[in-house]
C-alpha cells in the first residue's frame, strides 16, 4: 500500500476519513475518502518536496521499516494528480500500486531534468508488533498519522 503526498495531505487533521454517497452509503476506505476529498478541494498549487524522503513504513515509529532517502528534488504543479504522478516516476513506484491514484501523464516545464528512479524505494513492511499484551500492526485503512497514535498510545500502555 503506498500513499503520495500530493492528494493524501489534503484531509488535514480535522476531518474524520469516511463518507456517504449518494445512495447514503457510509465508505470508509482510507483511498476512497482520500480520492473523494481531492475531488472536493482544489488547491491552486501543489509541491512535493523531496529533499528528504521516507521509504518503507514513513513515518511511523516502529524501528527497521523506514529509511531516509536523499534525493535533493522538488516537484510542484497545478495538478495534484500529476505531481503525485511525477512523483511515484522518481520513487519507482507504479501508479497502479497506489489506490486513491489516477494515471496521469506527466509534463515537464522547459529547462526540468528528466524524472528517473535511480533506485526503485523500498516497499512498506507488513508485520506485527507487540506491545505486552497488545499487538499493533500497519493497516491499508488507517492513516499514517492513526498509526503513530495507536504505536505511542501502546507503547505507554506496554
Amino acid at each position: 500500500v503506498f500513499k503520495i503526498e500530493g492528494s493524501s495531505n489534503l484531509y488535514g487533521g480535522n476531518f474524520h476519513l469516511g463518507f456517504r454517497d449518494d445512495e447514503n452509503v457510509y465508505h470508509s476506505n482510507l483511498h476512497e475518502c482520500i480520492f473523494e476529498l481531492g475531488n472536493l478541494i482544489q488547491p491552486e498549487l501543489t509541491i512535493c518536496d523531496g529533499t528528504l524522503a521516507l521509504e518503507g513504513n514513513g513515518p511511523t515509529t516502529n524501528p527497521g521499516t523506514t529509511w531516509v532517502k536523499k534525493l535533493n528534488i522538488c516537484i510542484g504543479g497545478t495538478d495534484r494528480f500529476e505531481v503525485d504522478n511525477a512523483t511515484c516516476q522518481v520513487m519507482g513506484i507504479p501508479v497502479d500500486l497506489v489506490e486513491h491514484l489516477p494515471k496521469t501523464d506527466v509534463s515537464l516545464a522547459p529547462g526540468s531534468l528528466p524524472l528517473t528512479c535511480e533506485e526503485p524505494f523500498k516497499r512498506p513492511v507488513r508485520r506485527t508488533e507487540p506491545f505486552g499484551n497488545i499487538y499493533h500492526h500497519s493497516s491499508m485503512w488507517m492513516c499514517t498519522r492513526c498509526q503513530m497514535t495507536m504505536t505511542r498510545m501502546n507503547r505507554k500502555i506496554a
